[in-house]
């Protein structure tokens, strides 16, 4: 079952009389439980395709598909529900709430789900868990450390139990004992089925130890 679906993306943006293209005609299919790792160097286009395929940003022409759901068309309303009940990212600069507790942020992508309170309590100490953040979970996230707020990030992002979880460049502030700690929570991931997109240059996720497709990315196109 192909879960994301994605035919002719094209995005610019324009700047007075020059137009810049992140995404060049992208064609990309993503079956359920799939890995696949977007490689390229910096503004290959990685981080805006994942963010089309979140709908945090729109296409200029083309069509993406997420669980058959024309994402990109969706009311605001209807978004931040879908996105909430399907998909979670971890940001490479985190985009935690830095005044809040990690315990606090975590459990923003729940807000949208309408849970009982214990059942948010249930679910933020287990992503929190996951992530080895317990310790810290009443701590603001504004005095963690670089590393602990990544770890936060996953934390919120695994929240949800989503069945996407898309990655920017989810190692980029972890000490590799933390890196090598997130590869294994990609592996427990994938034993529960859940569909991972990774946007990296990390030569560390060639030692997961699980089937993964890798899709290079150079100047906004997909070229292998």
């Amino acid at each position: 079952m192909k879960i994301i679906q994605i035919y002719g993306l094209n995005r610019h943006f324009d700047n007075g009389e020059e137009r810049f293209h992140a995404l060049r005609d992208i064609d990309l299919e993503v079956e359920k439980g799939e890995c696949v790792i977007l490689h390229g160097v910096s503004g290959s286009g990685k981080t805006t395709l994942l963010s089309i395929v979140a709908g945090l940003d729109q296409p200029s022409s083309g069509e993406v598909l997420v669980e058959g759901e024309a994402i990109a068309k969706l009311p605001d309303r209807h978004l931040s529900r879908f996105r909430g009940r399907h998909i979670g990212m971890i940001f490479q600069h985190y985009n935690l709430l830095e005044e809040f507790s990690v315990r606090d942020n975590v459990s923003v992508p729940l807000i949208p789900l309408g849970l009982k309170m214990d059942e948010v309590e249930r679910r933020c100490d287990a992503a929190m868990q996951l992530a080895n953040i317990s310790h810290k979970a009443r701590q603001s996230a504004g005095r963690l450390s670089g590393g602990e707020k990544q770890r936060a990030a996953i934390a919120r992002a695994l929240a949800a139990d989503p069945e996407i979880v898309l990655c920017d460049e989810p190692t980029a502030n972890l000490d590799r004992a933390n890196a090598r700690r997130f590869l294994e929570i990609l592996g427990q991931l994938h034993d529960l089925g859940k569909t991972i997109l990774i946007a990296t240059h990390d030569p560390i996720f060639e030692e997961l130890d699980f089937p993964v497709r890798v899709v290079e990315m150079e100047d906004g196109r997909i070229v292998r």
